[in-house]
């Protein structure tokens, strides 16, 4: 799994770009590689495979036992005129924000509405276990929007 989604990356970004990682990057470094030979894997393992620039947002199993420097909780960007909040868990999204992209969650969730701000799942469980874009986020929040307001009879 991890092979492929490294695939899956490195097909959709280049060098210039940048990933934004938004929690359990990886599982404890004592874990078995994928090639099962008991040898231990590590985040840096998976750094120098992975063909961008990343920022890291700590996840719940991103520990020091798997090397991952995330030691960032969460973090605010802007891009496209929104201000956006970016956390791991779906609960800790901050009500001030309109889009707050969120992990932690791997099939059950692709978004969720809370205090009349919208959360997107970008963990590669629900998006083919591919990065998700700032487009592609875009798109997905202008269908939430347009469904509530066919929900709510507003054109």
């Amino acid at each position: 799994m991890n092979d492929k989604i490294i695939k899956n990356f490195n097909k959709c970004m280049s060098p210039e770009d940048t990933l934004i990682h938004i929690g359990d990057y990886c599982f404890n470094g004592n874990a078995s590689n994928n090639k099962g030979n008991g040898i231990g894997v590590k985040a840096i393992d998976y750094e120098n495979r992975i063909h961008a620039k990343l920022i890291l947002i700590k996840g719940n199993h991103d520990k020091s036992s798997n090397t991952t420097k995330a030691i960032i909780h969460n973090m605010v960007i802007q891009l496209g005129g929104f201000e956006i909040f970016l956390t791991h868990k779906p609960q800790n999204y901050n009500p001030n924000y309109l889009i707050n992209l969120v992990g932690h969650r791997h099939t059950d969730m692709t978004h969720e509405i809370k205090d009349d701000c919208i959360l997107i799942n970008v963990g590669v469980d629900v998006w083919n276990f591919k990065p998700i874009n700032i487009e592609d986020i875009y798109k997905k929040y202008g269908k939430i929007i347009s469904e509530l307001k066919k929900k709510r009879g507003i054109k």
